[in-house]
Parts: C-alpha cells; structure tokens; sequence
C-alpha cells in the first residue's frame, strides 16, 4: 500500500539543533534512550534480514521523533524567500512557463565538458534526456552515462548536467578538431489542469476552505508552526501528490518565510506506529513475524497498528519567523497534459574577457525574472540607520559547533557589501572580545587557538580557557551604507555610455568605471519595468593597449530600461553585544 505517513522533512536536523533548550535536550535525550532500548530488543531477532529491516525501521522512526521535538523549538532568526511558485505566477499559464524554460536553455562549454545551463529551477516534475552531441562538421556523438576505454571513436560521457567531451583516449584534443555546437535531447513535463490557491488570516485556525474538488483546513497556526488538511469534498481518495502542495507564509511585512523543513502525516499515527512495532517486535523475537522485505514488513506494522492509507493529506510546515497570512497551493492534475519536446541546444563559449571590437548574439527566449533584486529594491530599506543597528543584528548559535554568528538583516546595500566584509575583520582596532565565567569573571585564554573570530562568527574552544566560559562580551565591528541613489532610464532616453540591442546591453566609457570598484551597479528592465535575469558578462577590449573597451551584458529577454545603483559612504561602527554560549558537547 503506498502509505502517507512518511514524512518529507526537508530540514536540516543541525539548523534545527541550534534553537535547542535545556528541556528540548532532556526530552531528546530521553528519546534516544527509548530507542537504544528498542535497539537492544532488535539484537535479539534471529533472522538477519528480518533484523536489519527493523532496525532500519527504528533508526528511521527515532529520527523523526527527534526531529518533531526540535521543530516545536522557534527560530531565533527570521529569514525570508521568493515564493517556491514564483516562476509559474511569472506567466500566464504553465505551458507558457515550459516554453520559455526550453527557449531559454544552453549549454556552456568549457575546457572538454559541456554544461547545462538553466534559467531557473523548473518547479514541476520533469525529465530531461541529452542524447546526441553535433560536432561543427556534421558529425553526432551519442552520450552515454559511463565511458568505454576500449572504444577509439569520439565519446560523450554524462553525469548530471555535465557532458564530457573525450576526443581521444589520452585526454587530449587533436589539432583541427571539430568542436560541439549543438547538444539535443528530450524533455517531458506534465503540466497541471490548474492551480488552486486558498489563503488563510492568523486568526483562522479551525476554518475550512473549498477550491476545485478539495478542501483545505487551517487545522493550526500557532507560533512558527503551520498544519493544514486537505481532501477530497466528495469524500473519494485525493489523486494529488505531496509533491505538488504547497504551504507557504508571509508575515506581516508581506513577504514569503522560509521554512525550516516539511512533514507529510497525521502525528497521531506516528504514536500508532510506534506502538504497533513494539507488537510486531516482540513477534518477531519469538519467531512469530519473518520479513526480508521492507515494504511487505512497513505495511503489516501498519496493519497491527490499525493504520488505513488516509483520505486527509495531513501537512505540517515550520517557519523561519512568525506567519501573518498562509497561502496554500494545489498543482491539481485533473485536465492537465502530458507534453514532450524535441529539443536542440546551441553550444555557447561564455567567456569572462576576450579580444573582439564587435559582440556576439545571443538569442534566448524570454523573459525570465530576476526575483532575488526585485524583492531587494521593492521590500527592502537601504540599509540600518547607526540607531537601528543596535538591535537589528541578531546573534545565533550554531548548535553542532563551538561558535556564534552575528545575523545582519537583509538590506538594499548588501548589493554593495558582500556578507564576507559586513563585519568588517580588517578593522581590528574596533574588535574586542570578553569570554566570562558562571560568576561574570572574566576568564583567560590558555591558547592561541582558543577562540577566533572570522567573517562574522566567533569559534571557541571551551577546553582552552582557565576555566569554561558561559558568556562573552565585547564590540564588534560592522559595516553600513551610508547613503545610495537611484536612476531609471527608459530605453529612449539613454545616457551615450548605453546601448541596448534586443537582449543585449552594452556599456561603454570611463563613466561607467564604478562598475568595476563596485561603487555602481546595473540592472536591466523589460518593456514594464520589472528586472530581467543576466545571462552572461564580459568583457571586450580592441586589439591593442589602446583599444575601446566594452562591458557587454546578455539577459533572458529585450531589455525595455534600465536602472543605475550608485553608493555613498561606507562607514565602520561599533556593535557591542552580551551573549550567552551554548558548548557543543564532543
């Protein structure tokens, strides 16, 4: 039987570990107490097979009970995303999506591999086959997934989106060899009949909702955590996938939460489960219950625990901060279409710099968005005022290393400061760090290795001190912008240092240097105003020392405006802090 019960849980257990309390980690600990017992009882299986499945079986289900206790802990941290169904809301429909997702693809080359290059993460199962490589002279290479030494002919070896190009057996290209310009294949999709959308408030727990054939409840939305249920309204078992639900949450600013992982089942019948294989357990360490197949064993467990395959999809997400509204998607498949395509990718040298007077095209279907600056200079403010920033900046630990990390939020003037130099390490006149005992005393370093403090994380090691240290205070040096302006230009009303030809933006002129010290920034718009995602940068430069330089820029899509970014100041200040340490036990 194909049971819903198997949770999906995309989290990772060690992002989940850092939110860990003292009674989060009793109550763990406690849990795998339960479980090394019930481990201690597998041992006494006699048949092998039988054996190995339960204690698959075990590990599996200690892992998931563990990693339901971590995820009633909250973030510390709001982090945010882009809708997981922002590509499909960018066009009027999913095969106008599909479309442009193939009309966009290419394929890069470099040294003797070839590269798939996607414009975006297709959200909808699909599969793509590279079959065939066309070499300039007309000649096709099949692609194979291994590579036969014994065979003198051209081979095309794949693995994952890389072809590799093997011209002969020594690994070198001959003189005069003809080079790859068209990869082709297949791609095939399916394509929903619709997209069902429901929306629940903060204060709606309990209320049910009708879209479609379905029916969706806001079972609860309490804190971080979100669970909805969904059926069928006549009551017949649902056709849709877990893969093609989506539980997403915006908090009160409007934008999308991450989450920290998903889970697909009713709570209740993990505690059935459970029990049902302390039952099935003790059968088997009599003799009793003789399984070599996993599947066979999961499901008479599940029998014993009474468990039915549901007619309720039960899902229960956990979010990097507070929800204010949830949005839940339904990808129905009900008159929805099978589509496969024929298709034939160009070969393109993306090269960083080269010697050329004139561009190359590139065509590429379009337009494809690009979401990550959209959200920045529409949702974002430039940057903390000095005020702001004493409380703007959160600290997190780690919870698998001795180490701490200071979270600056997301700001417009992180197109300017890289992550990297936000707390600025170069300026260590402003760096002071305090490590303090249980009594608030300060304690020394017995090594000079006992602490360090890189990028914008402090690691400790609690064995090199005089005595463990339970807090640590100091000041901190931090970057911020002080001022930015903005200019949007139409494509009528370009400045001589731009040129836009279809998808392609050329920049020329010593105007334009802050491109390079980073004191500017440039984003492409199409025809209404809405930012196109790059394709390729380079740069070309005239024969000669003395030759016209060009910056040349290629998007998914004709390029209708454009918008110049342009820093003032950055200046470094002092961030004082008093934390707390959590050590990681070794």
């Amino acid at each position: 039987m194909s049971y819903r019960f198997l949770f999906s849980l995309i989290s990772a257990t060690l992002f989940l570990l850092t939110a860990c309390k003292e009674e989060t980690a009793d109550a763990i600990s406690r849990v795998h107490q339960e479980w090394a017992d019930r481990v201690a009882k597998i041992e006494l299986i006699k048949d092998s097979g039988t054996r190995e499945n339960f204690s698959r079986m075990a590990r599996f289900l200690e892992f998931m009970e563990v990693s339901r206790i971590e995820a009633a802990v909250p973030s510390k941290t709001t982090r945010y995303t882009t809708s997981a169904l922002a590509r499909l809301e960018d066009y009027a429909n999913p095969a106008e999506m599909a479309k442009v997702f193939l009309g966009a693809l290419v394929i890069e080359t470099f040294s003797n591999s070839l590269k798939l290059q996607e414009a975006f993460s297709y959200p909808l199962p699909y599969e793509m086959d590279l079959n065939e490589v066309q070499l300039a002279d007309g000649q096709v290479v099949r692609v194979n997934k291994e590579y036969f030494p014994e065979r003198p002919e051209i081979q095309a070896v794949r693995a994952s989106s890389l072809i590799e190009m093997v011209y002969d057996p020594s690994g070198a290209v001959p003189e005069g060899q003809a080079l790859p310009t068209y990869v082709s294949g297949t791609f095939t999709t399916e394509l929903p009949g619709a997209v069902l959308q429901v929306e629940f408030g903060a204060n709606e727990s309990g209320k049910t909702r009708e879209i479609g054939d379905y029916s969706v409840k806001l079972v609860k939305m309490d804190g971080h955590q979100v669970a909805v249920e969904i059926a069928r309204i006549d009551g017949a078992m649902p056709k849709i996938e877990t893969g093609s639900i989506y539980i997403e949450a915006q908090d009160e600013t409007g934008r999308f939460l991450d989450d920290r992982g998903s889970g697909w089942g009713d709570p209740e019948d993990f505690s059935k489960l459970t029990k049902a294989l302390d039952v099935a357990l003790e059968a088997a360490i009599k003799g009793k219950l003789i399984e070599a197949d996993p599947d066979v064993l999961f499901e008479k467990i599940s029998k014993i625990g009474g468990l039915e395959e549901a007619k309720e999809i039960y899902g229960e997400v956990d979010f990097r901060g507070t929800p204010d509204r949830i949005r839940v998607s339904l990808l129905a498949p009900a008159g929805g279409e099978h589509i496969s395509r024929e298709i034939i990718l160009p070969v393109l040298a993306l090269e960083g710099f080269r010697y050329a007077e004139t561009p190359d095209v590139i065509a590429v279907s379009g337009p494809v968005f690009n979401h990550g600056i959209e959200s920045v200079v529409r949702d974002l403010p430039i940057d903390l005022t000095a005020k702001e920033i004493v409380t703007g900046i959160s600290i997190e630990h780690s919870g698998y290393a001795n180490s701490l990390s200071f979270n600056y939020p997301d700001v417009q003037s992180d197109i300017f400061i890289d992550g990297f130099d936000r707390f600025d390490d170069l300026d260590m006149p402003l760096l002071t760090l305090t490590f303090l005992d249980v009594n608030g005393d300060p304690v020394a370093a017995t090594d000079d290795e006992a602490y360090e403090f890189t990028v914008n994380r402090i690691e400790y090691d609690p064995a090199l001190f005089s005595s463990p240290p339970v807090r640590v205070t100091g000041v901190v040096p931090v970057q911020r912008l002080t001022s930015m302006s903005r200019v949007d230009y139409a494509v009528d009303d370009l400045p001589e240092t731009l040129i836009i030809k279809g998808n392609m933006l050329l920049i020329r002129g010593d105007e334009m240097s802050g491109l390079d010290d980073e004191n500017l920034a440039l984003f492409a718009r199409d025809g209404d105003g809405r930012h196109l995602l790059m394709l390729h940068q380079e740069i070309l430069k005239a024969e000669g020392n003395d030759g016209l330089r060009q910056i040349v820029q290629y998007y998914y899509g004709d390029i209708g405006g454009v918008t110049l970014l342009s820093r003032g100041d950055i200046e470094t200040l002092p961030y004082a802090f008093d934390a707390a340490l959590e050590p990681v036990e070794r």
